[in-house]
């Protein structure tokens, strides 16, 4: 976890949009190819400047983050964290990461996300749980979804039906940590993550 730096996204946005977006166009098309296996963002996505920042925009929030590589922090290595401007009232609030394929396997998302739902749950009073969704196939986020000790709920609506995705059709699975469960299981989840 030495290895990067979090900086809120609501911050980020909200201090340079601009270049908030233009750093997260270059971490898109760095790493298109590896990316396009698991979302399904369209083309306009890697090479426009105002789709980035439309999409930051929607984004933006106190629970999510841009992750920077510590080396140079002008690098963005991945965003991580609960999208958008979570209301204190919400009752399930989904979770998401996005990492550049050369930071993958050194525990970033999961340490980062321990850091996330430790202030999720601190913070919002009314949160009864959190939800990890992602296609079955994509065995790298079905494990830190498992690791975070979240539980597969095989008859979760996003679950029935299959979606799209890339011309195929392909089933969501959806893995989540009650407030209960975390509670249990606090001492995990505590870290000293700062974030600017």
């Amino acid at each position: 976890m030495d290895r990067i730096v979090l900086k809120c996204m609501l911050n980020q946005v909200n201090d340079n949009k601009e270049e908030a977006a233009k750093r997260f166009l270059q971490f898109l098309q760095k790493d298109q190819h590896h990316l396009m296996k698991t979302i399904s963002y369209p083309a306009e996505a890697f090479t426009s400047i105002s789709w980035c920042e439309n999409k930051l925009e929607m984004l933006k929030g106190p629970f999510n983050f841009m992750l920077y590589n510590k080396e140079n922090e002008n690098e963005l290595i991945g965003l991580c964290g609960a999208y958008g401007n979570i209301e204190r009232e919400r009752k399930v609030v989904e979770l998401g990461y996005l990492l550049a394929e050369g930071f993958e396997g050194k525990g970033i998302v999961t340490s980062t996300l321990k850091f996330v739902i430790s202030k999720l749950f601190s913070e919002l009073d009314a949160l009864e749980k959190l939800e990890i969704c992602s296609f079955e196939t994509n065995m790298k986020s079905i494990n830190v979804a498992k690791r975070l000790q979240f539980k597969w709920n095989e008859n979760h609506d996003k679950s029935k039906k299959p979606c799209e995705f890339k011309g195929e059709l392909i089933h969501l699975v959806v893995y989540e940590l009650t407030r209960e469960n975390f509670v249990i299981n606090q001492d995990f989840y505590n870290c000293s993550k700062q974030s600017k």
